[in-house]
């Protein structure tokens, strides 16, 4: 337990629990206590109770604060594993130094909490003469992510043996890759669990509703009042829900966040605007006007979003088909860039007599950029804008990186490939 607590106080920013006990612990507890005696003195109408739980809550934050920081980077560093030990592999096809791989993870910033502590290592190494190895041990002490831990653990070792920086992160990509899977495994049997708390408490609340239809008769009470309560509870259980997925399960993003949006997206984000507006006005009208139930007039007024709905699913299924797609399309380019000696353009032109199902115009206009002579970073970027998916940007990014640095085009592809269909 103090192993934990004292890799969470590192993890916002502490040399040692002495520091974080002196610098944020005695802080809070003084100034929560100040309000508690000023609330117990002035404020005299109150219950007796609510000083103490004023007290409650500035101690209770200083547990909940760092812990809630540390599953913050856990779940962020696991988001990315998968990310960043395909970039490294296809690195180490250039025969990149250490210095120069650790250097260039640090300056990827998409890889969140992953460049920040890649970013240490590479600080603790140069400035603080460390070596590579020992830094690694460091970081992998403190690092919230096990995952990310047992990698750096092993890098270590290899360094200290002195093996080969290609071989070992080409040996580490189904290493990493079956912990990052058995995560995700962990994470859907998470999100299994709350799918039953959240029915529980869904009956527990319809039960609830169903009782309390007899109060209109007991006490007097509007049937309105009633149901609008409970959907209030169902709305509050839907958020507290939403709030723990989203803070505790690492994420996996369907839809890139290009500023460059495909046309299915263009199309979702045209209608919501047109139907939102009308939406609205029209719950508020019949609200207004108050002739049928409430839920009814909710239900009515909200019935112009489906069609965004129907429209957002099938934007997502096409997505999904062009994510089923890409691994082929990559692993193919990969395999014939190498033949063509590094030729992507013309590697690309021979691709086009191939059937890559949803993703042939998206290869023909990335071919037809390429030959123009424009940013050849761009244009990727461009593809991988109209392909609508979040897999497909990231993934593609690493490959192009990757090729223009002269590494192994074949073993580029693999990797990306493998790892992407994983």
């Amino acid at each position: 337990m103090t192993g934990l607590f004292e890799k969470m106080v590192a993890n916002i920013g502490f040399i040692s629990v002495n520091e974080f006990l002196l610098k944020f612990a005695l802080p809070v507890v003084v100034t929560t206590s100040f309000f508690a005696v000023i609330i117990a003195a002035f404020f005299t109408n109150l219950p007796f109770f609510v000083p103490y739980i004023v007290f409650a809550f500035g101690i209770g934050f200083i547990f909940i604060y760092p812990w809630a920081i540390y599953q913050r980077k856990s779940v962020n560093i696991n988001e990315n594993m998968h990310l960043m030990i395909t970039y490294a592999g296809t690195l180490a096809t250039v025969d990149l130094q250490r210095n120069i791989l650790f250097k260039r993870l640090s300056e990827t910033k998409r890889f969140g909490e992953i460049s920040k502590a890649t970013e240490k290592i590479l600080y603790l190494a140069k400035s603080w003469n460390l070596g590579f190895s020992q830094a690694a041990r460091k970081i992998a002490g403190i690092s919230p992510s096990k995952i990310f831990a047992d990698f750096l653990d092993r890098f270590a070792v290899m360094m200290d043996f002195g093996e080969n920086l290609k071989i070992f992160l080409s040996d580490e990509q189904d290493a990493v890759m079956d912990d990052f899977e058995a995560e995700y495994k962990k994470s859907l049997e998470s999100i299994k669990l709350l799918q039953e708390v959240f029915i529980s408490l869904t009956i527990a609340i319809a039960f609830m509703m169903a009782t309390a239809l007899l109060l209109p008769i007991v006490a007097g009470i509007s049937i309105d009042i009633v149901v609008q309560l409970s959907l209030g509870g169902i709305i509050f259980v839907d958020i507290i829900l939403y709030t723990i997925v989203k803070s505790f399960i690492p994420s996996d993003t369907l839809c890139h966040s290009l500023p460059i949006k495909d046309e299915g997206a263009k199309k979702v984000i045209r209608l919501f605007y047109i139907l939102a507006p009308i939406s609205i006005l029209l719950t508020l009208t019949l609200l207004y006007i108050d002739k049928i139930l409430f839920l009814f007039n909710f239900a009515i007024g909200l019935l112009p979003l489906v069609i965004v709905g129907v429209y957002a699913q099938q934007h997502e299924n096409t997505i999904y088909s062009r994510d089923l797609a890409f691994p082929s399309f990559i692993r193919a380019l990969g395999s014939v860039v190498e033949v063509k000696l590094g030729a992507l353009v013309s590697s690309l032109k021979s691709l086009q007599v191939h059937d890559f199902g949803v993703l042939n115009d998206l290869v023909v206009g990335l071919y037809r950029r390429l030959r123009l002579g424009n940013d050849k970073f761009r244009c990727w970027l461009h593809f991988a804008a109209e392909s609508g998916s979040n897999l497909i940007t990231n993934f593609s990014q690493i490959f192009a990186e990757s090729i223009y640095l002269g590494g192994n085009s074949e073993k580029i592809g693999e990797i990306v490939s493998k790892n992407f269909s994983r």
